[in-house]
């Protein structure tokens, strides 16, 4: 038998290891049992699988807290078996972690009672009013029992591990042999450490996100581990908006919007009731979100090449918004909007991946008895999407790359493609309604098409050509040729389906990309308007009636209000979006567009007219948007237009930064 002979650092390092897991996975346990009784009911793999994902998060934990005693000890001065003041500086380095490891779990315990949600940044807001705090937790929790307990656990702890693991440390006598066999364990446990950091082998690393897999909000709260997630909380924990503006912008917010309420409420304060319209038999509905789709690359928008005559063609036998903008650019930041009604306008990073932030009230709840999926053909931990759809929209279930047969086309998972031939298969089995949201990626870098492209041919033309035509090179042109071809694929299948006549089918580009092209009108060359410019149908031949093309400007928080007004359901409106076919609003229809990935943002608004664009610095221009120069500044020849939509411009921005925090789920919603 071959004995395995490990250094004293290695040896303190799993004893360590395996110490602070077993106290962590005890800790687990005992959320378990102390609020299981109370919560949902769910599946018995559902806890297991939570239990499971709270293992990787406490391993992560572990591997931090052990990271910097691997590395460091081998500093001459801070190894611990050489240096007797090292050993009692790491002596005190591990005790103050699992001291402060433990009190957030004393902390956590009873916020989640009290709020049933686990320990996040939110906390320190209590902070500002600290006697106010202490005395509510005085009167409203057993301070010194708790507060007792855990210093004798802490104690005991601590007692244990220095006389039992820490003094496990001692000096070798070190040999040639024995210098090998240490860098060997070295590598290899720092491959083990590396490893429960990342946390999966898969593309992304583990993330918060991961931990909402399940609808049910005891079991995401089970997986998680309140101290990573305090932390992951802690950089978003700054609440962008100002409460005086959003006030003072109030009764514009109401003009707009049409609301009933004089009065300024601080949760949904734009919420108004929409009564039911006739109603159309519960429609399916689908909506595919095409990546990097910009108006100007289609034949819709004049692209010479040619390079979209399926969807071209699709949009003659629908009814097509020639103005339709995205509020930001960014593919997370236009999910969110769809789903949100709110433009993604958090400064920082995308929303999504704000995990104070997931958790939005979406008006796809009001599609009551259909059953909702969302489809991507990579992984849902992007962006943490995952996290923010699960806890937005009940019952959703997303199908992501594990769960199709198809073979994986690059980093974005199967082809587009492939995911239109997976989705058919699932909806034709649906009996119920359907909301489905398919999220399509070969717009994007780097442009793969497979080769089972079912008959798609490539084009070779000159880079000059396609370039002249606005794609940045010959892949990014086929690669838009092939999105196309996938789609032609997509309804063709579609159409042979029972589904079919009864689905409404609902097609747009996430955000457009900045580019010059030849055939770009002035408007959208000097204005920028390229990034947020897509193109927007709605096909449903046995429902809409006949084809046309709509000229009013849309905007992509109004795709489910519309789609709620066509399906004939009374809803609660608490978002910003307003449903494009309700004649009331059509005295301002207006979209804002934002710079979103810099602080202060570029702000603009753009309605059937007239361009307003506000720069970082604050200064301000309105524009004409069919004008042979739409680059003069027409802002002092008229005034009253430019103060108006200045004025709406910030009352929208700063509303939507207000929304991010205050757009809760609403109770009366399943």
């Amino acid at each position: 038998m071959v004995s395995i002979q490990l250094t004293s650092k290695i040896k303190f390092l799993i004893a360590s290891s395996l110490g602070m897991l077993v106290c962590l996975s005890l800790l687990r346990c005992l959320f378990f049992f102390l609020f299981q009784e109370t919560a949902p009911s769910a599946p018995s793999s559902s806890f297991l699988a939570a239990f499971y994902l709270g293992l990787k998060f406490d391993l992560r934990l572990i591997a931090a807290v052990h990271l910097p005693f691997f590395l460091l000890s081998g500093v001459p001065f801070l190894n611990p078996l050489h240096h007797l003041m090292a050993k009692h500086l790491w002596r005190v380095y591990f005790m103050l972690t699992f001291g402060i490891i433990l009190f957030f779990y004393l902390v956590d315990l009873p916020h989640y009672q009290y709020v049933k949600v686990r320990l996040n940044a939110t906390v320190l807001q209590h902070l500002e009013n600290p006697l106010i705090s202490s005395q509510m937790v005085w009167e409203t929790y057993p301070v010194v029992r708790l507060l007792l307990g855990f210093f004798l656990v802490l104690i005991l702890l601590l007692a244990f591990y220095s006389k039992k693991i820490f003094s496990s440390l001692h000096q070798e006598i070190p040999s040639h042999r024995a210098l090998k066999r240490r860098v060997l364990e070295n590598l290899l446990f720092f491959s083990l450490l590396a490893g429960a950091i990342y946390g999966k082998i898969d593309y992304y690393p583990l993330r918060w996100s991961d931990a909402y897999f399940s609808t049910n909000p005891f079991v995401s709260a089970l997986g998680l581990n309140p101290v990573l997630y305090f932390a992951n909380t802690l950089k978003n924990r700054k609440q962008s908006y100002d409460i005086k503006e959003v006030e003072s912008n109030f009764p514009l917010m109401k003009s707009y919007l049409k609301l009933d309420s004089s009065h300024f409420v601080k949760d949904h304060p734009y919420l108004r009731e929409v009564p039911p319209k006739a109603s159309r038999n519960s429609p399916n509905i689908v909506i595919v979100i095409l990546e990097s789709f910009s108006h100007y690359k289609t034949g819709l928008g004049r692209n010479p090449l040619n390079p979209t005559p399926h969807f071209d063609e699709l949009a003659k036998s629908s009814l097509y918004f020639n103005h339709y903008y995205v509020p930001c650019e960014g593919t997370a930041r236009s999910v969110f909007a769809t789903i949100t009604g709110t433009p993604d306008v958090y400064p920082y990073k995308t929303s999504s991946r704000n995990p104070l932030l997931t958790a939005q009230n979406s008006l796809a709840r009001y599609f009551s008895g259909y059953s909702k999926s969302y489809f991507i053909g990579g992984s849902a931990s992007w962006g943490n999407i995952r996290g923010f759809l699960q806890q937005s929209i009940p019952s959703l279930r997303i199908y992501e790359e594990s769960d199709w047969t198809s073979p994986r086309n690059d980093v974005w998972g199967i082809s587009d493609l492939n995911l239109f031939k997976e989705a058919i298969g699932v909806l034709s089995k649906k009996e119920e309604p359907f909301f489905v949201v398919v999220q399509t990626a070969g717009g994007h870098r780097p442009y793969t098409i497979p080769e089972d492209s079912h008959e798609f041919e490539v084009r070779n033309l000159k880079k000059e050509t396609v370039q002249k035509a606005g794609f940045i090179n010959l892949a990014e042109f086929n690669s838009f040729r092939f999105m196309d071809h996938s789609i032609g694929l997509f309804m063709k299948w579609a159409k042979s389906q029972k589904f079919y006549d009864n689905t409404i089918f609902v097609f747009y580009g996430d955000h457009g990309i900045p580019g010059e092209a030849e055939h770009l009108s002035p408007k959208e060359r000097i204005l920028g308007l390229t990034r947020y410019h897509v193109p927007f149908i709605l096909h449903a031949p046995k429902i809409l009636g006949n084809p046309r093309v709509i000229e009013k400007i849309a905007t992509e928080v109004d795709v489910l209000p519309t789609l709620l007004g066509l399906t004939g359901r009374p809803y609660k409106n608490a978002t910003l979006g307003r449903d494009l076919f309700d004649t009331k609003f059509d005295d301002q229809r207006a979209a804002l567009l934002v710079t979103a990935y810099r602080y202060p943002p570029e702000l603009g608004l753009i309605d059937q007219t007239h361009y307003l664009m506000v720069k970082p610095t604050g200064e301000s221009s309105l524009h004409e948007l069919d004008s042979p120069h739409p680059e003069t500044d027409l802002s002092k020849l008229s005034p009253k237009r430019f103060e108006s939509m200045k004025a709406l411009a910030h009352a929208l921005y700063e509303s939507s930064l207000y929304m991010l925090h205050h757009n809760k789920p609403l109770d009366s919603v399943q």
